[in-house]
């Protein structure tokens, strides 16, 4: 396909929300709360950052270098003056996505979270609902709706009450909107994970209006890294780590075998990582003991003789400066060899115990079972 001919529609993009947000949450929520909504404010140092409950976000940093040359990275911008106007201006952002050749585009929110963590970080619940509700309004009729069919709307969570998220769910898929932003380990944030029953009134929800569970990599609030000192590299080649762990989360929960038609969205994870995460679930509960050989010999059927040999022992034999031919003549080694020297061991399959480890593996294979023909 010629270049010219291609239709792209990217569902994983950054709104960076605009200051007048902050008269949209005055004009969409309640007359007690107005005095208390998030606005951005103007630092001593030239800076900007979103004031809410006394408590100042910045809103930039890699998020928001689009046409910056590449070198000016490490010095991410700090206000508004310093990013592209179409990291936060509707009109702008429709320009740059078509001289990109984007059709449609799906935004995570930046200064609420990915999640909408800090919302739901609020002492006031009432306060944070009001405005997670505006945010979300805002989101759908002003961000989205200025273009249709140039941004898909996406809607926060009410993380902190999982019934007051089911019925914000339905609230906004009424408006059109099928995709909810949600956090990628609920266990992190303090509350109950993705094995619990806490959160059956929101799959529930998004299983009966067809809403997205888009998860973005960092939305817990924490990603991997190895040290404290470890350079910003370490942590950007371990990012996809977050959504591998994700899936071994979601894959082995309840929710995928109770809500089998629920669709979650693992966003800015790549995909690198699959190859590994489903050669390692097929063999979470299933030894390769006694037929190792034949298993490699079918994987490796097309992999030259002398590349073999070095997958399978050579290799190991120079690492570690260890020699059994030493021991005992090669031929005497072989899978043959050694198989004829044990004929007639018992290698069956038995149960060791027939109670709680049987029931166990029985109810994760099922798991895994229904989600491979899913």
């Amino acid at each position: 396909m010629k270049v010219e001919d291609m239709v792209l529609i990217s569902v994983d993009d950054h709104v960076v929300e605009p200051p007048s947000l902050s008269d949209y949450f005055r004009d969409h929520v309640p007359a007690k709360f107005r005095d208390r909504v998030p606005r951005v404010i103007r630092r001593d140092d030239g800076t900007d950052a979103w004031l809410i409950e006394g408590k100042e976000i910045s809103t930039f940093g890699l998020n928001a270098v689009q046409g910056r040359p590449r070198e000016d990275w490490g010095s991410d911008p700090a206000s508004f003056d310093q990013v592209r106007p179409g990291t936060y201006d509707i009109h702008e952002r429709i320009k740059d996505m078509s001289a990109g050749g984007i059709l449609s585009s799906m935004n995570f929110p930046s200064f609420p979270g990915f999640s909408g963590r800090l919302f739901a970080a609020s002492a006031d619940k009432d306060l944070a609902l009001a405005v997670l509700q505006a945010y979300n309004d805002w989101h759908i009729d002003e961000w989205a709706g200025s273009y249709p069919g140039r941004m898909i709307p996406m809607a926060l969570p009410v993380l902190w009450d999982a019934e007051e998220c089911a019925r914000e769910v339905r609230r906004v898929a009424r408006k059109g909107c099928h995709s909810l932003t949600f956090t990628e380990n609920p266990a992190t944030l303090g509350y109950p994970s993705f094995h619990s029953e806490h959160w059956d009134p929101l799959w529930r929800a998004v299983c009966e209006e067809n809403v997205v569970v888009s998860i973005h990599l960092g939305s817990s609030g924490k990603l991997s890294m190895t040290a404290p000192d470890a350079p910003v590299d370490v942590m950007i080649t371990l990012q996809p780590m977050n959504i591998c762990q994700a899936a071994a989360d979601l894959l082995w929960s309840r929710v995928v075998k109770n809500y089998p038609d629920i669709k979650f969205a693992l966003s800015e994870g790549g995909t690198g990582w699959i190859p590994y995460f489903l050669d390692r679930i097929d063999r979470t509960y299933d030894s390769s003991w006694p037929q190792a050989p034949e298993e490699l010999a079918a994987v490796a059927r097309d992999v030259p003789d002398a590349e073999l040999n070095k997958i399978t022992y050579e290799n190991a034999m120079r690492w570690y400066s260890f020699d059994p031919f030493k021991h005992r003549a090669k031929e005497q080694s072989t899978v043959g060899a050694l198989r004829a020297e044990t004929r007639g061991h018992d290698v069956s399959i038995q149960s060791r115990d027939t109670g709680r480890f049987e029931k166990s593996v029985g109810i994760q294979v099922g798991r895994l079972a229904q989600v491979s023909t899913a």
